[in-house]
């Protein structure tokens, strides 16, 4: 553990990043014999003769570098100069999540492999279109690829095989650290394309609860839905405004069909079949939504207005006692003294589920991939690779709030100390599965996320909000040709 007056992660922050590593080439010591190199080039008819010696260095160690100059009478000498042999540097360009260059991690990249790394910094939305246009026009804009999992069924096949680029440098894919489930989520149609992306983010939606509320009510942590309502019931009715039994998302879209799929799938239906058909408006789907009206009658008000970051909030700040739609990025605020009120009041389980239905957590994994059309395929793999080792990936967890992806990581002692929801994320990483794999998923987000939102706001019923949901999502896939 760390000393009370400092955390790890703060000491990392008022240390600039230092703890990841400073750039710059290595020094290699001057030795042996010395070597002249000359030069002669024909400027204006002239011969102009370069002899210049250079400092000691071994002799295998010399490699040639032009130099150019300026020089009267318009005239341009090359030299040929001496220096220390090493990797050739490789420049690279990418976009998504790849690290906060202020934490030193790209100097540290550049250091160790002598692969430089620009980063492309664009919204989530500009990001997915971004990469859209390149990927599937075979662009060289990007070398490497940072991409949100539910863009995965769109970009495969526009992707290189990880496996054999791998395979060159003698590393062995899929790792057996890394959480199947996760890994899985970069061959998509299973075993059509092969892997063709590795996990970086472990982002994997939870739920999240008050221990202490749970205490003073003499209950165990909600199982299923219907012990949720009940708990959320009792406390909004004897705390309210105070404090509240449950929040959810109600911004139309993205948010609102984030909140809302967990309770979907805990009735034992997800949102469309294998497919394609849409499923709101049917026995479960109908129960999913009025569970959905009873959370936001327990909610503080204004739930309908809310996104991610202020459903986080109103948990930190000791608003709301349990959300189903939960992410690492919140809980770590949840344990940060400065901002929360309820530190180490909080733990994190596998999403409720009624009955005879599965729990189902959401994953909502970033992924690295090379794009196809990148002309340093190796180097990007390379890049990846190194990036997704242990040791970044924890430094990552300190600098970026990024969780890992890997088994031995979710299990460290010194991460577990620091970020105990760490143990909840891995048991909620068992049961994670992806949203419906289909490249039209943005299409059904959109429309079913837009119908949840019009129900939390009081604007649709439960019965017109899923009949014209589904009408919807059928009529637009069907112009897609989603069903030929």
């Amino acid at each position: 553990m760390l000393p009370r007056s400092m955390t790890r992660r703060q000491m990392l922050r008022a240390g600039g990043g230092v703890a990841l590593g400073v750039g710059g080439a290595a020094i290699l010591a001057a030795c042996g014999e010395t070597q002249v190199v000359t030069q002669e080039k024909i400027v204006t008819q002239q011969v102009e003769k370069i002899v210049q010696v250079e400092k000691e260095v071994p002799v295998e160690k010399v490699v040639q570098q032009i130099v150019t100059k300026e020089v009267p009478v318009e005239r341009i000498v090359t030299v040929v100069i001496e220096q220390p042999i090493g990797r050739p540097r490789v420049r690279l360009r990418g976009t998504g999540p790849l690290g906060t260059p202020e934490t030193g991690i790209f100097d540290k990249l550049l250091s160790e492999t002598q692969i430089e790394l620009d980063h492309v910094e664009q919204p989530y939305a500009a990001t997915y279109q971004s990469l859209l246009i390149n990927l599937s026009q075979g662009g060289s804009a990007y070398d490497i690829a940072s991409m949100d999992d539910p863009w995965m069924p769109q970009f495969t096949e526009f992707l290189a095989d990880i496996t054999p680029l791998y395979q060159g440098f003698g590393w062995v894919w899929p790792d057996p650290d890394m959480i199947p489930a996760i890994v899985d989520l970069g061959d998509w149609p299973p075993g059509k394309y092969g892997p063709r992306a590795v996990p970086n983010i472990g982002n994997i939606q939870s739920f999240a609860y008050r221990t202490d509320v749970m205490e003073d009510l003499g209950v165990a942590p909600p199982v299923t839905w219907d012990d949720v309502a009940e708990y959320s019931a009792k406390i909004t009715g004897d705390m309210a405004p105070d404090l509240y039994g449950y929040t959810i998302r109600g911004q139309p879209g993205n948010p609102a069909m984030t909140s809302f799929l967990p309770i979907m799938r805990g009735f034992g239906r997800d949102v469309i079949d294998g497919d394609l058909n849409p499923q709101v408006n049917t026995e479960e789907g109908l129960a999913a939504l009025d569970m959905v009206v009873t959370l936001k009658n327990l909610a503080p008000p204004g739930v309908e207005n809310i996104g991610h970051h202020e459903l986080g909030k109103l948990i930190y700040t000791g608003l709301a006692a349990m959300s189903g739609d939960v992410w690492p990025d919140q809980l770590l605020k949840m344990y940060t003294p400065d901002l929360s009120k309820v530190v180490g009041k909080i733990d994190v389980l596998p999403e409720p589920a009624q009955p005879g239905a599965d729990h189902a957590n959401m994953t909502g994994v970033w992924l690295f991939g090379v794009p196809q059309g990148s002309e340093n395929h190796e180097a990007a793999a390379e890049a990846i690779h190194w990036l997704t080792q242990a040791e970044n990936q924890k430094e990552n967890m300190y600098a970026n709030n990024w969780p890992p992806v890997r088994f031995s990581l979710m299990d460290d002692p010194g991460l577990l100390a620091d970020f105990p929801f760490l143990a909840g994320i891995k048991n909620a990483a068992s049961v994670a599965v992806p949203r419906p794999r289909t490249e039209h998923y943005s299409i059904v987000e959109e429309i079913v996320g837009r119908h949840v939102s019009a129900v939390i706001a009081e604007q649709e019923s439960v019965g017109d909000a899923a009949r014209l949901a589904d009408e919807e999502v059928r009529v637009a896939l069907e112009e897609k040709g989603a069903y030929s």
